[in-house]
């Protein structure tokens, strides 16, 4: 997290803006509230994109599509603007580290912290796949960890550049077929919770994951796509649908924090 600068806006729409989160593949990322205690990350459209008709079509689609969704493990579409000069779209966000910063702070995660992420990201991504959504850029840095759970920090909106420019998001993390589908995204779940216990970027952490979680991350990594589990199959075999057991202590004390402090987990 990181302060303003002089040239960012102190709002947006009817958001005040209070820090910037960072970048992602297509936005300007802040922090603002229409009320202190009800934050949200706002997505400011970047000025190449936003002239660019087939990345706002796109984008409109994105947005649209993922209004509806109702998913404790998915950060909701709260508002947006999307036919404004300049697109955004404010996305709920509780406060805690995003899995990217955690593991770059305190190292990856134990092993009694794996389970309670599989199932919490499991059930956001069978969640989008059973309302026809698949997600697309699932990885690290877009799960964040509250106190009680992870989430997904948005319902794939990143997906829209990739629609125009036809490369994965994030390719460390996507599958080797290609495109935003459910079976993709069960190989980045699989790719994301190998990095959550290794720190290694995409499936070459395979051999640190905990070998009760391992042959079902083994299985969600195969290049056929019609090989892999789906997000339901992950669910009920990892003992869903639950509410996530809590977090190791010192990982739930480090979630409560902001992200740019340290802790241990």
């Amino acid at each position: 997290m990181f302060p303003l600068h002089p040239h960012d806006p102190p709002s947006v729409g009817p958001h005040r803006l209070y820090a910037r989160l960072g970048e992602d593949a297509y936005a300007r990322v802040y922090l603002g509230a229409v009320r202190a205690e009800d934050p949200v990350a706002v997505k400011v459209v970047r000025p190449e994109y936003a002239t660019d008709p087939a990345f706002r079509s796109s984008f409109t689609h994105q947005v649209t599509s993922a209004a509806g969704l109702a998913s404790a493990h998915v950060c909701a579409v709260r508002d947006a603007d999307l036919r404004g000069a300049v697109p955004w779209v404010a996305v709920s966000r509780p406060l805690g580290p995003s899995l990217a910063e955690l593991v770059a702070a305190n190292g990856p995660l134990p092993a009694d912290a794996l389970h309670p992420l599989a199932l919490a990201l499991a059930q956001g991504l069978d969640d989008l796949h059973t309302s026809h959504r698949a997600h697309g850029s699932l990885w690290p840095d877009g799960v964040l960890l509250s106190p009680l759970t992870a989430l997904l920090a948005d319902p794939g909106l990143e997906w829209a550049t990739s629609d125009t420019e036809r490369r994965a998001p994030h390719p460390a993390f996507a599958a080797p077929e290609g495109g935003a589908t459910p079976a993709t995204d069960v190989f980045s779940w699989a790719s994301t919770l190998c990095f959550a216990a290794s720190g290694v970027e995409g499936p070459d952490g395979l051999a640190r994951v905990p070998l009760q979680l391992r042959g079902l991350i083994d299985a969600c990594l195969k290049h056929d796509p019609r090989l892999r589990p789906s997000a339901d199959d992950l669910v009920r075999m990892l003992g869903g649908p639950a509410e996530p057991a809590a977090w190791p202590p010192q990982c739930g004390r480090r979630s409560t924090r902001s992200p740019t402090r340290r802790g241990r987990c």
